[in-house]
């Protein structure tokens, strides 16, 4: 048997990239579920190692196969594809990033992954007129001069780009700018780290992605950590390194080692966005004191 998270299967690719992200099916938040498949379409789900008898989980090279590696528990995850071996048991192929590299790992049993529901937290929806009077733009808008802070960090236009005034709000509270470009700029943002608390999130306006972005970082994302690369072809993965992290800031699962966190910014190249009389879920004066933190 192979040492924990070592190598995955051999000739698994070391990055996949797709359109991010990808409709992820509905499960019950925070439950230990059964995993399920949407009835049409590729739906891949985040979750958690969480074997109950043991700090890690077998990974299997097939299901009821050869162990190949072990995960500890808190790991995040996504499931790929599930199958049920000879004697019925479900299993999951599950992938995810160890190290800022995408590794598919193999099959563990189905029962013991954590999956947790994105698709049901609560989130403003906001234009992108609204999002640029509060001093946010995404870097994609079409129609839009880009503000100051570019944020060119962050690869591919996934980002934002934040206004002066907003920017010096965070800087007054001691953020850098790459804190808080990433901070602000990467979807899946959703939690406190330091304190579990759910954060105000928003979804952009005729977004079909379900991407969550925050609409205030905590001071947990003063300090950031890249982790791999700094100029990558798709994806920047970092996490905050401004307080201790006892959970993981996309799922809101307590964790125990702040190594689990490893949040990705941006992705492929795409089309920019596109708004005709979108319509937003809060006003903006609203939406300014929200980035204030009122």
């Amino acid at each position: 048997m192979k040492n924990v998270e070592n190598e995955p299967i051999a000739n698994a690719p070391k990055e996949k990239i797709m359109n991010r992200p990808i409709d992820i099916c509905l499960f019950t938040l925070f439950l230990l579920l059964p995993l399920q498949f949407c009835e049409t379409g590729y739906a891949r789900t985040p979750c958690h190692i969480a074997d109950p008898n043991d700090a890690t989980l077998n990974v299997r090279d097939s299901p009821g196969g050869t162990v190949i590696n072990r995960l500890v528990n808190g790991r995040l995850v996504y499931v790929d594809d599930t199958k049920k071996d000879s004697r019925g048991r479900s299993w999951a192929l599950v992938s995810g990033d160890l190290n800022s590299e995408f590794r598919t790992w193999g099959w563990v049993f189905q029962s013991s992954l954590q999956c947790i529901d994105t698709n049901r937290f609560p989130r403003e929806t906001i234009s992108v007129k609204v999002l640029h009077s509060a001093g946010l733009l995404p870097q994609s808008a079409f129609g839009y001069k880009p503000f100051p802070i570019s944020c060119d960090i962050v690869p591919n236009g996934w980002g934002v780009t934040i206004s002066k005034e907003l920017f010096s709000r965070y800087k007054s509270r001691g953020f850098s700018e790459t804190a808080v470009c990433l901070g602000l700029g990467t979807d899946g943002i959703n939690f406190d780290p330091e304190t579990g608390k759910r954060l105000r999130v928003y979804q952009q306006a005729g977004d079909t992605f379900n991407l969550l972005y925050p609409l205030h970082l905590p001071d947990c994302f003063k300090t950031i950590k890249i982790i791999g690369s700094k100029n990558p072809q798709y994806l920047l993965r970092w996490r905050p390194t401004n307080c201790q992290i006892h959970f993981h800031p996309t799922t809101g699962v307590k964790i125990n080692d702040p190594r689990l966190v490893e949040l990705a910014a941006g992705g492929e190249a795409g089309p920019g966005t596109d708004e005709d009389n979108q319509s937003s879920t809060v006003s903006e004066s609203r939406l300014k004191e929200i980035l204030n933190g009122n």
